[in-house]
């Protein structure tokens, strides 16, 4: 067997692995201090900050969303703004249900 078929070979083992991988849960988060979306400890629990699939639900503090992660952030599923809390944004987003 060449080189590149042996390449092939394994390439082919990896994709069929990394497809077999654990999902990652969803994960409900509500904001625990004021601060920047992706510092972990903004958020209770304090293991990470609201991507695809999450919750994130802010009732008591500010919370900055950058530009940086607006263009192409994985949006949690669901985020709620509460009486008390504020999603601060850096610019105009539009929103769409």
């Amino acid at each position: 067997m060449n080189k590149l078929m042996r390449m092939g070979l394994w390439l082919g083992m990896l994709a069929l692995l990394g497809g077999l991988a654990p999902r990652a849960e969803a994960t409900d988060y509500n904001d625990n201090a004021t601060g920047l979306w992706t510092n972990n400890s903004v958020w209770n629990p304090s293991t990470g900050y609201p991507g695809l699939n999450d919750t994130a639900v802010i009732d008591s503090h500010t919370v900055s969303l950058p530009n940086s992660l607006l263009a192409g952030m994985n949006a949690p599923t669901n985020i709620t703004v509460s009486t008390g809390g504020t999603l601060q944004l850096d610019k105009t987003v539009r929103m769409k249900s």
